[in-house]
């Protein structure tokens, strides 16, 4: 039967199927994405736990069971010097009831494992990237000069995507800046502007990422400029950099004189924080990209308008080029074929699906998650056999109670009793802005704590964890 295992297979560089068929080990390597808060931590680590501590009856993966042949999940580096995945740390938090602290580093698992099923085995090493959600805004840097990403940001922000009025202000205090902090102060009050419209491409990450009072949900324009106006637009003090906008480029122009400084200060910044994810990235066989759906029905259009636009420019990235020149289109093959850069598959994943009720709405988060999505996945280029979208709660959170149309969990902000709330329901289409009411009860999604077991050998109950798994370690017929 061809499945995704074969497909796999079949598209891997020729190098990679000869290593795997001397070393007897095959390498799976996911990068999981998502803007902040959509539980990309929660789930990388249930995923650890259930194939650490296998139990078939929890986690059925078509007939196969997974052993650990040996785990990276002591403290250090993974072998290509990139800091592993802090599991223990991660669900200690979650055994205490509380959720893990905001990622603010990048990470790989790396987890050796031993596959099963009847006479059938396989030995598989799955490297799972970790990577906060800020620094998929940094992408556009991939490839790109300092020039170029200057032309990147004043199309984006300029009318490509929809004319910002914060983008136009920064523009001409840029053209007049005489001094390097009116022209810092110019730029921060551009990126707090634009957080305040929720717009998620704020670049260099290192802006959000600096100190953990930056990315909080809800803060304004002016809370959000305070909050950075210590923290370096670069990798420090004396290495920042802002985009130029077009006028700074002519001959005659006051802020021209910062030119080389800022692109020696870009290309110091890409060396070391894009660069190695770009490279990291290069090799993947699976994507997964993260969406809250509940938590943008909750939160209305204008923060759903800039999580669609976020998650295109993350799956972007993964697109195959497509040329109608036959050149072109050959040297890609040859690419494809003996150094294989594109990823294989791709999956949406509407998270924090314990939080409705019953599979109909459910599928319905599948259903609005495939309609923000569904051009950006195809737009990748591969076969639509191998995309998907699928719902899921790496960690099960609730209980039913479905004589009553309720659900049963211990809330935020409530006591350690549980609480039982009545379930919202899941719309069939997204709301149009007329009637996309913020807070609107309609949209009531409760915030809930986790439900770990103290007991490192008893892995949480979930809601659809076992269709991510069967996808990313090939298991089931496409």
């Amino acid at each position: 039967m061809y499945n995704a295992r074969t497909f796999a297979m079949s598209n891997k560089s020729i190098y990679r199927t000869i290593w795997e068929t001397i070393s007897g080990e095959e390498r799976i390597r996911v990068a999981v994405l998502g803007s902040k808060g959509s539980g990309k931590t929660v789930f990388l680590t249930s995923l650890a736990n259930h194939l650490l501590n296998h139990d078939p009856a929890r986690c059925p993966l078509n007939g196969w069971t997974v052993t650990p042949a040996e785990s990276d999940l002591a403290a250090g580096v993974a072998s290509d010097g990139i800091p592993l995945y802090p599991y223990a740390d991660a669900r200690k938090c979650l055994a205490e009831g509380r959720w893990p602290r905001k990622t603010k580093d990048w990470s790989v698992l790396q987890l050796a494992l031993r596959l099963r099923n009847g006479k059938r085995r396989r030995d598989v090493r799955l490297e799972v990237l970790d990577l906060p959600g800020e620094r998929v805004a940094d992408f556009p840097m991939l490839g790109r000069s300092y020039r170029e990403w200057c032309e990147w940001m004043g199309h984006a922000f300029g009318g490509v995507f929809g004319s910002s009025d914060p983008y136009k202000a920064y523009c001409a205090a840029a053209a007049s800046a005489k001094e390097l902090p009116e022209l810092f102060a110019a730029y921060r009050r551009f990126l707090a502007d634009e957080y305040a419209a929720c717009s998620l491409s704020l670049t260099p990450s290192t802006v959000k990422l600096g100190r953990d009072a930056v990315s909080r949900t809800g803060a304004s324009a002016e809370d959000f400029l305070a909050n950075i106006a210590d923290v370096p637009i670069g990798l420090d003090a004396e290495r920042q950099f802002v985009p130029l906008p077009p006028a700074c480029f002519k001959s005659d122009a006051p802020c021209r004189q910062w030119l080389k400084q800022f692109e020696r200060s870009y290309n110091a910044y890409r060396r070391a924080v894009v660069s190695p994810i770009g490279n990291w990235l290069q090799d993947v066989n699976q994507l997964f990209y993260f969406v809250d759906v509940l938590g943008l029905l909750q939160r209305g259009p204008d923060v759903y308008n800039a999580e669609k636009a976020f998650g295109a420019q993350a799956l972007h990235m993964f697109a195959r080029p497509d040329s109608a020149n036959s050149l072109v289109r050959g040297l890609q093959w040859l690419l494809d074929t003996f150094l294989r850069t594109h990823v294989d598959g791709a999956t949406i994943v509407a998270t924090k699906a314990d939080l409705v009720l019953s599979e109909e709405n459910r599928s319905r988060l599948k259903n609005l998650a495939r309609r923000m999505f569904g051009t950006a996945l195809l737009n990748l280029g591969l076969d639509e056999r191998h995309l998907d979208v699928l719902s899921c709660a790496a960690v099960r959170t609730t209980d039913e109670y479905l004589h009553e149309n309720a659900l049963g969990a211990r809330l935020d902000g409530a006591s350690d009793a549980v609480t039982t709330y009545r379930a919202a329901d899941v719309p069939d289409d997204w709301p149009d802005s007329a009637t996309w009411g913020i807070g609107d009860a309609r949209f009531d999604f409760q915030p809930t704590f986790p439900r770990f077991d103290r007991r490192e050998d008893c892995a949480p109950p979930h809601l659809g964890l076992q269709d991510i798994l069967l996808r990313m370690l090939s298991l089931q017929p496409v």
